[in-house]
């Protein structure tokens, strides 16, 4: 992107940024912890039981700190609580980001200033201009017809008049419905991919705020959300805080520890799992060994990718959304140039190509982000019974190798689109 777009951009980042934002219902006051007050995790609670139904805060971990003297112990377990905070706070910002980018709050904000550019544009340009290039059209059909090529020379002019009719009666008549519809047909196609592929979130998610709603954004985002925190926190959690997933016998007593939040009497709680059964699992809490601190670090390694990854996936998001808005201000000029004859509708054709690559980099995205996620998961269901590094570290891989994915799919899907665009910049009627 040369200095011109990054001008662009950031006049409409600014333009995004200075305009009031739209009124929204009150946060209830109070209630939840710190993090959760800053960074808002967990939008999606499931009403059943199990561990997803839990802030993120929840998820603390626990372990014996021994007598005043076992300054060791009580060490490696503060790190180890420490590191996992960390990455959970990692999480919840990854979360928070890929809910605010598919949440369309900069189209939905921009959205109606550009088509008031669009309606000026029409009227300045497109509506005294389009009668001059129809007029060229049919000057071109005139040539192609005296030249004997009859069929070519009127096609051209009724793609021309098919052209003019249809940005002048529907496309220019209402920039915004159509960039309404546009989104929202993407916000279907987003929403679809991911919950077709991850399990349904249940009906207690939170929608998030914008013009583009209808049909529900969180059926785009809260399948993926919820799939975060389950591969990225309650997972390793139960492998650090128990040492295995915890078998349906145990489930009582860690919904219990989980419940609780971070407050209360951690050690009484944890003891509810020092039962027949789950002995195994209360030995491993109690000890705060280098081995869970190492695997702490892990998790907090693979979080830090995650939020990389999620970061790049929120900025092409957010990006496409500010291009998307940009073309529709520009609808005029395309649709000025859709009246002419053969390559004068070039600048027509880089229209919509640019604009069909916006909408397909969103799409793109949500495909990514559920590969990921299925990756993640599948990846440590197949390690359960491996030592806890080598699940994490299965984790990092997986991680890692999202990003190049990213990269590739979103380098595939433009080129896909633009190739379309080329050969119908170069189609003849």
């Amino acid at each position: 992107m040369g200095r011109v777009g990054l001008a662009v951009v950031a006049a409409l980042v600014m333009a995004f940024v200075a305009s009031p934002a739209q009124a929204q219902a009150p946060a209830p006051p109070g209630g939840g912890s710190l993090m959760e007050q800053v960074v808002p995790g967990n939008p999606c609670p499931r009403p059943e039981a199990g561990p997803g139904r839990f802030p993120l805060s929840a998820y603390t971990i626990d372990y014996d700190e021994g007598g005043f003297t076992a300054v060791s112990r009580k060490a490696v377990g503060t790190l180890t609580e420490m590191t996992f905070a960390a990455a959970r706070w990692g999480v919840s910002v990854g979360m928070w980001l890929i809910g605010w980018a598919f949440s369309f709050g900069f189209a939905d904000r921009l959205a109606a200033p550009m088509a008031a550019v669009a309606g000026r544009y029409r009227a300045a340009f497109f509506v005294p201009l389009v009668g001059s290039a129809l007029l060229i059209s049919a000057t071109y059909a005139g040539l192609q017809i005296f030249r004997g090529r009859l069929g070519p020379g009127l096609s051209e002019f009724v793609l021309s008049l098919a052209f003019v009719a249809l940005f002048g009666t529907w496309l220019l008549a209402s920039p915004q419905r159509f960039f309404d519809g546009s989104f929202r047909l993407t916000a279907q196609l987003a929403g679809s991919v991911s919950n077709v592929a991850l399990t349904d979130p249940g009906s207690g998610c939170r929608a998030p705020q914008g013009s583009f709603a209808v049909p529900r954004l969180d059926a785009a985002v809260a399948p993926l959300t919820a799939q975060i925190q389950e591969s990225f926190v309650q997972k390793p959690y139960e492998l650090l805080e128990w040492g295995t997933p915890v078998p349906d016998a145990c489930a009582a007593p860690r919904d219990a520890v989980l419940a609780a939040g971070p407050g209360g009497d951690r050690d009484t709680l944890v003891a509810s799992m020092n039962r027949p059964g789950c002995t195994t699992l209360y030995r491993f809490n109690r000890d705060p060994s280098t081995d869970r601190l190492g695997v702490a670090f892990l998790v907090l390694v693979a979080a830090s990718i995650l939020v990389l990854s999620l970061s790049l996936v929120a900025g092409s998001v957010v990006l496409a959304q500010v291009v998307a808005v940009g073309l529709i201000a520009l609808m005029p000029f395309a649709g000025l140039a859709a009246a002419l004859p053969g390559a004068g509708r070039m600048l027509t054709w880089y229209w919509a190509t640019a604009l069909a690559r916006a909408l397909t980099t969103i799409v793109v995205m949500s495909v990514f982000l559920t590969f990921l996620l299925l990756a993640s998961d599948a990846l440590l269901t197949s390690t359960r019974g491996d030592s806890l590094l080598v699940q994490m570290a299965t984790l990092n891989v997986v991680a890692i190798l999202g990003i190049s994915l990213r990269h590739r799919l979103a380098r595939s899907g433009r080129r896909a689109v633009t190739g379309i665009g080329r050969r119908l910049g170069q189609a003849r009627a």
